[in-house]
């Protein structure tokens, strides 16, 4: 398996966690991901596999009711997913993602202090980006 076939497989769990899919349900949608990791080649794609299921992960809360999400928090899951955009050149992408941080920083600066740490959180993964990004940079 490549990344992109993961990739594939996560933006539609990565829908569904939108469309309010339940937390047992995002769980096993998780599970089955992680399962795929193991069979991406490229070490450097499968630990990317691996940064997006540990975004997933951020999405499980113990409340196993299905619910819409919150405008700040959908308007955060789509400014990751276009930060972490496989596109471009090392450089691009390094651009993107810190694009991508000014947004979440900022959406999360208007954010209902009960989520605001939780949609924070989302930044963690996208500095852990833009080192790899930088590394192989030079």
């Amino acid at each position: 398996m490549n990344y992109q076939q993961f990739d594939a497989e996560y933006r539609q769990v990565l829908e569904a966690s939108k469309a309010g899919l339940s937390t047992a349900g995002l769980q096993a949608e998780i599970d089955r991901l992680r399962a795929l990791v193991d069979g991406i080649e490229d070490p450097a794609d499968r630990q990317d596999a691996a940064d997006d299921i540990a975004m997933l992960d951020d999405l499980v809360t113990r409340d196993d009711t299905p619910r819409p999400r919150s405008v700040a928090r959908s308007e955060a899951f789509a400014a990751y997913q276009a930060a972490t955009s496989k596109e471009g050149t090392p450089a691009e992408r390094i651009a993107r993602a810190e694009r991508g941080i000014e947004e979440i920083e900022r959406i999360v600066a208007a954010a209902d202090p009960a989520e605001s740490d939780s949609i924070a959180g989302l930044t963690e993964s996208l500095h852990m980006l833009i080192g790899a990004l930088r590394s192989d940079l030079g």
